[in-house]
């Protein structure tokens, strides 16, 4: 076992600033609301039941911004459901996933409180919800753990996105649900802005998803044999080869990862 990491292993470069998840059902001012109004970005997903998602209990365990539409009064709803398929005695697998479906509700939720009308919003919606009620239903085995990025963003970094995926068919996920969740989200967030706003606004988001795959790299290398890490490795530069001249700049029109699968991994 590796106890030290080099820092040479490490072969992204840090960006400058470093950037958090928003997370608005946990940093806004919190009131409870009975009546919300309606949620400025439609719901063009047959997934998405508004005002189904506060009932019974849930109602009063879940707190409110003051002010709010009626699709994040839901959301918040649902993170509070979430919640509960985050916890350390669930499965990795199981966190993971719970992890992404609130990544994607926080990218909704952003995206709603901005007014915006783009398609980016109702596809963190989408995916959000798809994965919100795969864990109600305990379907998490019909999902692929490689996705199509939405055509709302595109493919950007492809140096972090060969390492994310590595970690997480190698069982990086096992150690850092959350980290590896969180940057897969924040990787589409990035490229969206990038495409519709430019650097300025994409940046932040980038460096955030850049810190939680080197944070998850880094315990993956410390945490495994020389062979897996090896295996690792190999994987990692099957992946940026593979990805690389998918990649984009400001052009978002989506890719499917799944088609991109080097052929040592299955989706």
């Amino acid at each position: 076992m590796r106890s030290i990491v080099n820092s040479t292993l490490l072969t992204v470069i840090p960006l400058a600033i470093a950037g958090l998840l928003f997370s608005p059902a946990l940093n806004a001012q919190v009131t409870h609301q009975s009546k919300p109004p309606q949620s400025s970005l439609p719901a063009t997903s047959n997934l998405y039941s508004a005002g189904s998602y506060c009932q019974g209990d849930m109602q009063n365990d879940t707190h409110h911004a003051q002010y709010t539409s009626g699709l994040r009064y839901d959301i918040d709803c649902m993170m509070t459901q979430l919640k509960d398929y985050q916890h350390n005695e669930q499965s990795p697998n199981t966190r993971y996933y719970a992890y992404k479906a609130q990544a994607w509700l926080n990218y909704a939720y952003s995206e709603d409180s901005e007014g915006s009308l783009t398609t980016a919003g109702t596809d963190a919606l989408y995916q959000g919800l798809t994965l919100y009620y795969a864990l109600q239903q305990n379907q998490l085995d019909q999902l692929d753990l490689t996705l199509a990025i939405p055509k709302s963003s595109s493919l950007m970094r492809p140096d972090l996105w060969a390492t994310l995926q590595s970690l997480k068919h190698q069982g990086g996920i096992e150690a850092n649900p959350r980290e590896l969740a969180f940057a897969e989200v924040k990787l589409i967030w990035a490229a969206a802005e990038y495409c519709e706003f430019g650097w300025r606004h994409a940046r932040e988001h980038f460096a955030a998803a850049e810190r939680w795959i080197n944070q998850s790299k880094v315990n993956y290398l410390n945490g495994n044999s020389s062979t897996n890490i090896d295996s690792f490795t190999t994987d990692e530069l099957m992946w940026y080869n593979q990805l690389q001249p998918l990649a984009t700049r400001g052009q978002c029109q989506g890719v499917s990862l799944i088609k991109q699968l080097p052929s040592s991994i299955t989706a």
